[in-house]
């Protein structure tokens, strides 16, 4: 699943076979959220960002 292309992943859900099913769907969109939570820390990182006085 890992190098596999996400349009050639979504053709062999699609199919009738058991698997890949909901198991497989839901670890690629953990994968994603990770990934999407790693980028928003990425940009809300640095002295811009840190605590300022007066500050919550």
């Amino acid at each position: 699943m890992r190098d596999e292309k996400i349009s050639d992943f979504l053709a062999r859900l699609a199919d009738r076979l058991p698997a890949p099913g909901g198991g497989a769907s839901a670890a690629l969109h953990a994968a994603q959220a990770a990934a999407l939570l790693g980028m928003v820390a990425r940009y809300s990182t640095g002295e811009k960002y840190a605590a300022q006085p007066g500050g919550h």
